[in-house]
């Protein structure tokens, strides 16, 4: 079956290069029905229990998180007519766009205050044109009030802060848009700080796209150059990257097809899938590498064209089916990831690499056959640097394989050990360099304000009660005795002002009263001059739902996560009233949801690594050959992982899904290695020769594929966007442990056990 099949696309090349082109194009034009979803938050999973709570929250009482944007100039004062005139225009400005729900700012705000001994609800702003004396009257009262003061104008005075609270469903990257409009026609004269969770959602999928693209074309660039460097040979080099572009083609159109078909979210093509061309390019490149490689040995033996594709693809066929079969294994784990659109990743690169492979052993042999390839050439008639270099590595490592062995030894444990030093960061904005204008202007808002994310704590109970408002009081002080949390506010704080207020503006005044009946009539006397409505952000109508709303600055994840554990430690601690408290916000949603990532990423791995032990078991006939098969996969991962916790590149739901590229770079070298390993044992070689006729054979190809993919993804090095600093680096030491890991560990243990292993 195998050799009438390569002897089809041989003697047959027309015949089977129009039936690859014609599936190709069939499949690549279901590009036009991909569907680009770019809404970060549709991507993330519905059931996990913070992430349900939120939900919970933003139904009932809208939006917690807001974009924040601080208006002024620096050292001067915002007390100015112009100045106040201007955060009424912005603020008018902002209410008037249709995605938006509601304005913050100190121009929207009211003042409660008692005049003749009567509350009096008013507009704190009550005009767009002020005078002096109205402008000191709205600073005296901000003073008053310290807890609406600081989340309206910055320490320094200098500085307003809007918030902007989006309608419900509406995507982040909109909203980003027309609020971006505004401000540049209306507040390009002075100085503005953005900031918040949905504006950097909202700028991440354009950045990102961008961003891939400009990079991928450089690193395109610079994998032809290295290829062509390499292979010696421009029909080569184009019959490679044929088969490497047509794959990704027919990939994406795979992809809009299924969604087309299906209607199904989960091939929505996100954030999360701008990745998928990379991953496609590295495998692609190798099974087209390998055999290439191979042609060009057998040409300088032979001499025959023909002949020469016939042997390469007699002795590749079986091992870049088992690459693709292992490597599509690991990928179809991600099915079970907790992100639904990761089922669609997995599934179309699985697929990419099956059309890879058929590529690969269909169009590239029926091309490599016709092409009229001159004997003269370099790659035909000598062997590399490359080659020559691998050979010496090879009988260095014969000479020493204990040596050897034991270095690597040595590696992996010093991996293991930088694992326990492996950290978590899931912070989005912690994304973005230093240096980037995003990142400062939340620093910004940090040290002029007091933060620009929200944490939300849900308290059900009888929100009337004064003991549970008292309890309310108290959260907040315990909230705000974290370094990280700039201020709260809830329904108690504004309870408090209303005593303050009725009992002739006291200060000392400014407590819960002690009945819930005062509490009742505080709330009716509000009724009674202000709306009732105004409150509609902090409690549900019939008082029984309240929120407690905190403003956190940038921090780490681990800082996170000891914020959410101090909390709950305090909340089952205490003895609270007859009440339910839980934590909620994006921060505390996205920290639980990396350790599912992290919990899939494992599961992922050990699947893989059982499905690769199994499908090797199967081809090889031997379990001994299955296990070896995963020893350069097992300790590339080690050292990967390893390197992240020596390094300090942390772990986030970005680098957690790079075990896939592992998993397929790493088996692929070794099966190459082990096919090879065995085809010269059954050929009758001499076992003291076979490890160095398996090193001088699989070798050059594998440092080609090593050089040429590292060197393509080197360029996502210069990316803005630190993870795919972290992609590319990650994947070039896959790369380069995985080769290693072959040619060194695996290749000396293989030669310690030549007396235990058969073809």
């Amino acid at each position: 079956m195998k050799r009438q099949f390569i002897h089809w696309t041989i003697h047959h090349p027309w015949q089977s290069i129009a039936l690859a082109l014609v599936l190709t194009l069939l499949l690549a034009s279901g590009v036009r029905f991909i569907h680009i979803e770019d809404d970060l938050m549709k991507m993330l999973p519905e059931d996990i229990p913070s992430r349900i709570v939120w939900n919970d929250i933003e139904e009932q009482f809208g939006s917690t998180e807001g974009v924040f944007i601080s208006i002024g100039r620096e050292g001067q004062s915002i007390y100015t007519p112009e100045s106040m005139a201007r955060i009424w225009d912005l603020t008018r400005a902002y209410e008037d766009l249709a995605l938006v729900d509601e304005v913050r700012s100190i121009a929207s705000m009211s003042k409660i205050e008692s005049v003749d001994g009567f509350m009096e609800v008013d507009d704190l702003v009550p005009a767009r044109d002020l005078t002096i004396e109205e402008i000191a009257g709205i600073k005296a009262y901000l003073d008053r009030n310290p807890v609406v003061a600081r989340m309206m104008v910055a320490r320094t005075g200098d500085f307003a802060n809007v918030m902007i609270l989006a309608l419900p469903g509406t995507p982040d990257e909109e909203l980003v848009l027309a609020i971006q409009q505004v401000q540049e026609e209306m507040a390009a004269d002075r100085d503005a700080h953005i900031g918040g969770l949905p504006y950097i959602r909202g700028l991440i999928a354009k950045f990102v796209r961008a961003d891939v693209i400009g990079l991928m074309r450089i690193g395109l660039v610079l994998l032809v150059v290295v290829l062509m460097a390499s292979l010696r040979s421009i029909p080569g080099l184009v019959m490679v990257l044929v088969v490497i572009i047509l794959s990704v083609i027919s990939m994406m159109g795979f992809f809009g097809w299924i969604y087309h078909l299906t209607q199904d979210d989960r091939f929505n093509f996100t954030l999360l899938n701008s990745n998928m061309p990379i991953i496609l390019l590295t495998i692609a490149t190798a099974d087209g590498v390998h055999i290439m490689t191979r042609f060009f040995r057998e040409m300088r033996n032979r001499g025959d064209v023909r002949a020469s594709v016939t042997a390469t693809m007699d002795v590749l066929m079986l091992p870049v089916f088992l690459t693709s079969i292992t490597t599509m294994a690991g990928f179809i784990t991600l099915v079970t990831a907790p992100i639904s659109s990761m089922m669609g990743y997995g599934l179309a690169v699985s697929f990419g690499i099956a059309w890879a492979w058929y590529l690969s052993v269909t169009l590239l042999p029926s091309l490599m056959a016709l092409i009229k390839w001159d004997p003269s050439a370099k790659a035909l008639t000598r062997a590399g640097r490359f080659e020559r270099g691998i050979h010496r590595l090879g009988q260095t490592i014969l000479l020493r394989p204990r040596l050897v062995l034991g270095a690597g030894a040595l590696v992996v444990i010093f991996s293991l050990i930088g694992i326990t030093m492996l950290r978590v960061e899931v912070n989005i904005v912690k994304f973005f360099k230093p240096a980037s204008a995003l990142r400062q202007s939340m620093e910004f808002l940090d040290s002029h304000f007091y933060g620009a994310t929200n944490l939300a704590l849900r308290v059900r109970g009888d929100i009337k009660d004064p003991g549970i408002l008292r309890t309310m009081e108290d959260l907040q002080t315990q909230l705000e005795q974290e370094g990280a949390i700039g201020t709260t506010f809830s329904l108690a704080d504004i309870i408090a002002q209303l005593h303050r207020v009725v009992m002739d503006d006291s200060v000392e005044y400014e407590v819960i009263p002690e009945t819930r009946a005062k509490v009742a009539n505080l709330l009716t006397l509000y009724g009674m001059s202000g709306d009732p409505d105004d409150f509609n952000a902090l409690v549900d109508y019939d008082y029984q739902t309240a929120l407690i709303n905190a403003t956190m600055k940038v921090v780490s994840t681990a800082e996170m996560v000891e914020i959410v554990d101090h909390m709950e430690d305090y909340l089952a601690a205490g003895t609270l009233p007859d009440m339910d408290v839980q934590i909620s916000g994006f921060p505390v949603f996205i920290t639980e949801f990396t350790r599912l990532i992290i919990f899939s990423s494992l599961r992922s791995l050990a699947l893989s690594l059982v499905f690769v032990v199994i499908i090797s078991w199967i081809f090889f006939k031997s379990l001994r050959w299955g296990l070896l098969a995963v020893v350069p996969l097992g300790s590339a991962t080690i050292l990967n992982f390893g390197l992240m916790g020596w390094t300090g590149i942390e772990l986030s739901h970005v680098t957690a899904l790079l075990t896939s590229i592992i998993i397929g770079v790493g088996v692929d070298f070794a099966v190459h290695f082990i096919a090879q390993y065995r085809y010269f044992m059954a050929q009758g070689l001499p076992r003291e020769k076979v490890t160095q006729a398996a090193i001088d054979d699989v070798g050059y190809p594998i440092l080609l594929n090593v050089t040429a993919v590292s060197v393509g993804f080197s360029a996502l090095l210069a990316s803005e966007f630190v993870p795919m600093n972290y992609m590319g680096g990650l994947v070039i030491i896959s790369m380069i442990s995985c080769a290693f890991g072959t040619l060194t560990i695996l290749a000396a243990i293989v030669h310690l056990m030549r007396g235990k292993v058969t073809a």
